[in-house]
């Protein structure tokens, strides 16, 4: 009788590790959503912080040639590495110049509550971005 008993225990410990290792693995495969305020892009990450994979909706703002843009398309990562992407920059629709004068008063104002002076702030090492976050 102890035979028996012995063997529905291995069974039973066998069919909880089974059902241990399912739930481990589906909440590591199954995708969780973020959304992130740079334009709209959209992750879909693993379970592990997107250690495994994650897919990358992109709708993101770009500064380029003195004018905002957008880039829209996809990007899949797999273990950290970028197996394929499909994006690209919509130079034909700027957003606007990135020199806006509301935006440049501010900057102006910022920099002198840091006490940073003019010819400083054109550094391209900008503080003021560093600064803020």
């Amino acid at each position: 009788m102890t035979e028996k008993t012995a063997e529905k225990k291995k069974l039973t410990i066998g069919k909880v590790v089974l059902i241990l290792l399912i739930a481990v693995f589906v909440f590591i495969m199954v995708p969780r959503r973020q959304g992130i305020k740079d334009g709209g892009s959209v992750y879909y990450d693993s379970g592990l912080g997107g250690f495994v994979y994650s897919v990358k909706k992109l709708n993101e703002f770009v500064s380029e040639r003195e004018n905002n843009y957008l880039r829209k398309g996809i990007r899949i990562y797999v273990f950290g590495k970028v197996i394929y992407e499909d994006s690209y920059i919509d130079y034909d629709h700027p957003l606007s110049p990135s020199s806006d004068p509301q935006i440049d008063e501010i900057r102006r104002k910022i920099n002198s509550k840091l006490g940073i002076t003019e010819s400083e702030s054109e550094v391209p090492s900008n503080r003021v971005s560093s600064a803020i976050k």
